[in-house]
């Protein structure tokens, strides 16, 4: 299989999740197979709760992002 990759850099700046979703769909319609989502230290997660919701991203919403670029057909990698 031939992985035709798009990265995208979510650790500097928080992009909102419909535009995320929206990038994906761009990557789909001209023949992406995979996203890798950069994320470095912007998830906050049990031990990181004191990362600042307007600067990261909660657990439910990286989930809704991974599933919705599965569910078009990408292979979704969250990179940290």
């Amino acid at each position: 299989m031939k992985i035709i990759a798009f990265s995208m850099d979510l650790a500097r700046q928080k992009e909102q999740p419909d535009f995320v979703r929206g990038q994906m769909d761009f990557c789909r319609a001209n023949g992406y197979n995979t996203i890798l989502l950069y994320l470095e230290a912007s998830v906050r997660t049990s031990v990181t709760p004191f990362f600042a919701v307007s600067l990261s991203y909660s657990l439910a919403e990286l989930a809704d992002m991974v599933n919705y670029g599965e569910s078009i057909g990408l292979d979704v990698i969250p990179a940290f």
